[in-house]
């Protein structure tokens, strides 16, 4: 059986950190799915729930830092939401660059975004 996913319960309160690095796509930016990430997790969907949280006292503060490839859509999307922060490797219309590759997993670990911001 594989484990749930942990669920938070933000207050009025909270500072929520929200990190995704993976693939995105020129649509609607962040992509997911189950190994293939072939779905738009979506730009609605994000401003959606950011929205509802929002209007239900569920964040203080709120950062998102995205590493994927089109990320800026999301900044777009959540542009104008109160209290929100949303960094990203790549603008609306550029893909991110792949970094730290795993010979043994066949895939990358990181995005150069993450793995040189810290060191800079």
């Amino acid at each position: 059986m594989r484990p749930m996913p942990k669920v938070i319960s933000p207050t009025e309160t909270s500072n929520v950190f929200f990190f995704w690095s993976g693939h995105g796509g020129n649509r609607e930016g962040p992509l997911w799915g189950n190994e293939d990430a072939t779905q738009y997790f979506g730009t609605d969907r994000i401003k959606n729930i950011v929205s509802e949280m929002n209007s239900r006292n569920k964040y203080r503060r709120m950062m998102f830092a995205i590493e994927t490839c089109y990320g800026g859509k999301w900044g777009e999307a959540l542009e104008g939401q109160p209290d929100v922060l949303v960094l990203t490797a790549a603008n609306p219309y550029e893909y991110s660059m792949a970094d730290v590759h795993d010979k043994d997993l066949g895939v990358y670990l990181s995005n150069a975004f993450a793995a040189h911001s810290a060191t800079q």
